[in-house]
């Protein structure tokens, strides 16, 4: 269930692959026991500017 929360440093566990990530995130990561995904708003800008330039 998709939710903004604030959270602090601390919080984020990180879920070990670092190398491949979807397209438009940043990071997988744990929150509390939770998995989360940071997207990567800069590569989904650029899909979106690009997909209304086609």
């Amino acid at each position: 269930f998709p939710r903004l929360t604030t959270i602090t440093p601390d919080l984020l566990i990180p879920t070990g692959d670092e190398s491949a990530h979807p397209p438009g995130v940043h990071a997988q990561v744990l929150v509390r026991d939770d998995q989360a995904v940071i997207p990567n708003l800069g590569q989904i800008e650029a899909l979106v500017a690009q997909a209304m330039a086609a």
